[in-house]
């Protein structure tokens, strides 16, 4: 589906910023980023198999899925707490 979404612009542009807006994981774990990398790579291969080597750029913003604080972490209660009292 993704690809597809992709191959009705490739013939009009040789450049692409691809962002990835958060929650490339549901928890965080290495394993959920074996499989997201799986699937960049797709992405990418395919638009690199229809434009031969274009410039393609990604961009990936950590969402609050993709970070894996243990409960006892202090980093993790800093975290909830800043946003639970702003």
């Amino acid at each position: 589906m993704i690809i597809s979404v992709f191959n009705l612009h490739l013939q009009f542009t040789d450049k692409f910023i691809i962002a990835f807006s958060g929650d490339l994981a549901a928890t965080g774990k290495q394993e959920e980023y074996k499989n997201a990398r799986i699937l960049i790579a797709r992405i990418v291969k395919g638009i690199k198999a229809k434009q031969g080597q274009s410039f393609i750029e990604l961009l990936a913003v950590p969402g609050n899925h993709d970070l894996n604080f243990p409960n006892n972490s202090r980093l993790g209660k800093d975290i909830q707490n800043y946003y639970n009292n702003n």
